[in-house]
């Protein structure tokens, strides 16, 4: 099952997968994906596909990265058709022939030039996947600080639609700003040397990247978006607020304009500060999944937890699909969980997933009360095994179950079991079965689930400033400098505190 992934050719093709293996996590993220269409009746070298690949259940993500130098002929209206030419419309085409393969030969993937190690993840169907197509073109940014200012970001203007992005004659013509490629064979994001790292660091979970990418192209080519200075100014408007589902989005206006500076306000705001440092025990969750991924590709999973890959990866794919707060609330509930059961105690949580509809988590903490890591291991597997096919049976409008045990208190060394239950349809003996292994464990026979309720934007309660008064035991007069040093009258400033 182990396999071995290409790391880039280049400085930048490299970075790119850096950056995406942290946000997608390593099992659905590829770099340099290669096609067997060069090859002659086996022999010979793939051609490569695209310079990253994400295959995530039915949404796909092709990425194309080009890092071409700006030309410096000192026309900046030729300068910029040159490298948008190089950059944005050769990449373009990289990404469009990607999906028309995908979408002819999905089994015709693989992971090496020779075309000897097939893509791990299936491709269930391509009628009903969703592609999101990606250009990453850097190089721009300081040209682009140069000429108009600001971060050095491309302005989004969606009125530019193909050549016009380089044909100086055109009326819609505008160096450093993009627009769209060709709307009949999809939309295409264009990430600049700004951007990309902006969006890939606060959507840094494929359920938050994706829904990013969806709610922007469908702002775009409804005609809805008419212009926005900067990526991470749109990013920002999209942060900030929420559609009719509660969830991120975009405001409901005919037509919108995005204000310059808006991410510059977001990043300042005392409660974007304060979501950034609540997300840090967050990512506990990513370790976890990563763990089992490793175990999983490798072939070391502890015996008895093995399952095919595709199971496996179904399991792990729930996991991931939690974007970063729902994955803030649920390793904050772990994590609780683990530092309050005692020694000889076992403890168990249910708590229902915010981001998935019918998904519900149980999470088991017990201590291993000998030294047979073994036996520990196994009974806390059946454990669990036990208590999510009562949760499943407590909870039938959740038909999904994950189930994860770990060890309880902090220190020393730490393990994780994970099952996964869809119990289907409930038959008489299944119910009996249910109900025998509540009376055998004695188990709740009612339990309730936990919905947690967390800000993701906390609440920020503000300090106030201690103010310097002057002594009691000397003189100063209404109108003399306040002796705090403000500048202002006694009478203005620190008098105003005793009346």
């Amino acid at each position: 099952m182990a396999h071995s992934k290409s790391t880039g050719t280049t400085a930048s093709e490299q970075y790119l997968a850096r950056l995406c293996e942290r946000t997608f996590l390593s099992l659905w993220s590829y770099p340099n994906v290669f096609r067997d269409q060069g090859q002659k009746n086996g022999k010979g070298d793939g051609k490569e596909l695209c310079d990253l690949l994400v295959i995530f259940g039915n949404d796909i993500i092709i990425f194309s990265d080009k890092s071409c130098a700006f030309p410096s002929s000192g026309d900046p209206n030729v300068d910029w058709s040159r490298w948008f030419r190089r950059s944005v419309l050769k990449s373009s085409e990289q990404v469009y022939g990607a999906e028309r393969w995908i979408r002819q030969f999905p089994t015709r993937l693989y992971l090496d030039r020779g075309c000897t190690q097939r893509f791990p993840i299936p491709i269930s169907d391509t009628r009903t996947a969703r592609f999101h197509r990606v250009v990453v073109a850097l190089n721009a940014g300081e040209r682009c600080r140069n000429e108009v200012g600001g971060s050095g970001s491309l302005f989004l203007a969606p009125h530019i639609v193909g050549n016009a992005h380089v044909d100086a004659a055109h009326s819609d013509f505008a160096p450093f700003a993009v627009g769209q490629i060709d709307p009949n064979r999809g939309f295409i994001h264009i990430f600049d040397d700004i951007s990309l790292d902006r969006v890939m660091q606060e959507l840094d979970t494929v359920s938050d990247f994706v829904a990013y990418l969806t709610k922007k192209e469908e702002c775009i080519v409804s005609g809805r978006l008419l212009l926005a200075p900067s990526e991470e100014d749109l990013l920002a408007v999209y942060l900030t607020h929420l559609d009719e589902s509660g969830r991120h989005g975009f405001p409901a206006a005919a037509k919108l304009a995005i204000e310059q500076g808006s991410w510059s306000s977001l990043a300042s705001n005392p409660r974007y500060i304060a979501k950034k440092e609540a997300d840090r025990p967050s990512y506990a969750w990513d370790a976890i999944i990563e763990e089992f991924t490793k175990h999983t590709l490798g072939g070391t999973l502890v015996v008895g937890s093995e399952g095919s890959f595709d199971e496996m990866e179904r399991v792990y794919r729930v996991m991931a699909a939690e974007g970063r707060h729902a994955r803030r609330v649920l390793s904050n509930t772990l994590g609780e969980k683990v530092r309050n059961t005692k020694k000889g105690q076992i403890a168990a949580r249910t708590l229902v997933s915010l981001d998935q509809k019918g998904t519900i988590y149980v999470f088991v903490c017990m201590a291993n009360p000998t030294n047979d890591e073994g036996r520990y291991r196994a009974y806390r597997r059946d454990y669990l095994t036990d208590y999510c096919q009562v949760v499943s049976g407590e909870f039938r409008d959740c038909p999904r179950v994950v189930g994860i045990a770990t060890e309880a208190g902090f220190g020393g060394g730490r393990s994780h079991d994970v099952i996964y239950l869809e119990p289907g349809e409930w038959t008489p003996e299944r119910e009996a079965f249910v109900r025998q292994i509540q009376e055998e464990r004695k188990f709740f026979t009612r339990t309730t689930r936990t919905h947690a309720h967390d800000e993701e934007y906390p609440e920020v309660r503000l300090i106030p400033v201690p103010v310097s008064r002057p002594s009691k035991r000397r003189k100063v007069g209404r109108n003399d400098p306040c002796p705090c040093g403000s500048g202002l009258k006694f009478k203005k400033c620190c008098l105003r505190f005793r009346e």
